[in-house]
């Protein structure tokens, strides 16, 4: 049959055949045969993603299922994951950076914290190859609003502050307010929590 890849957009005949099931598949060897391994085996975990209880699934006990994609949402994936390889075999780390974070940023908008995290650590580990400082504070920063939205208090003061500490090592003062921001919020959560558990020598401890 025809190669998928750069007819994949030009023949609608190819996308309507796709549809049917066989574009996750294909869309994976696709990756492979350019040798995007690390892609294959991301693009593999976003679309096999079960979704949450809570979608809309009235059994508790039924298994989940992955969770449906669009198509267009498809060929955005493993476009920007290519490309995002692709930069970082190049020394492109900007451009790599930016493409795991376009990704990241999707996830965190459609509410999926964990695929979001899973990219945002992705920014972090390209920034921390070259030492770009504040672009690792920046990826914690945002690992810690993740944790935020999730209720994970204490894992987004981790964040926080190790977002904190690099921005400041680094001079990056933008960075610097943002997490001292982020970071006063999330000990006044804690705070309000060791409060309703009655431990008042924690409390004062994180107020102070």
């Amino acid at each position: 049959g025809a190669r998928v890849g750069s007819q994949l957009v030009e023949r609608p005949d190819d996308r309507l055949i796709k549809v049917k099931g066989l574009d996750k598949q294909q869309l994976c060897i696709d990756l492979l045969m350019v040798g995007c391994v690390q892609s294959f085996v991301d693009l593999f975990y976003i679309t096999h993603r079960k979704s949450a209880p809570g979608d809309g699934a009235v059994d508790m006990a039924a298994d989940p299922t992955d969770v449906d994609i669009p198509e267009e949402t498809l060929i955005f994936f493993k476009e920007t994951l290519e490309s995002a390889e692709q930069a970082r075999r190049q020394g492109s780390y900007q451009s790599c950076f930016e493409s795991y974070n376009t990704l990241a940023e999707y996830f965190e908008r459609v509410a999926d914290l964990k695929s979001a995290m899973y990219f945002f650590k992705r920014c972090a580990d390209v920034a921390i190859d070259v030492q770009a400082h504040e672009s690792i504070a920046k990826a914690n920063l945002a690992l810690g609003a993740c944790e935020e939205r999730a209720g994970n208090w204490q894992s987004a003061m981790q964040f926080h502050e190790k977002a904190l500490q690099i921005a400041t090592s680094a001079d990056s003062l933008p960075t610097q307010i943002k997490a001292a921001s982020r970071l006063t919020k999330v000990y006044q959560v804690l705070a309000e929590l060791c409060e309703k558990d009655n431990r008042d020598a924690d409390a004062t401890a994180l107020y102070e």
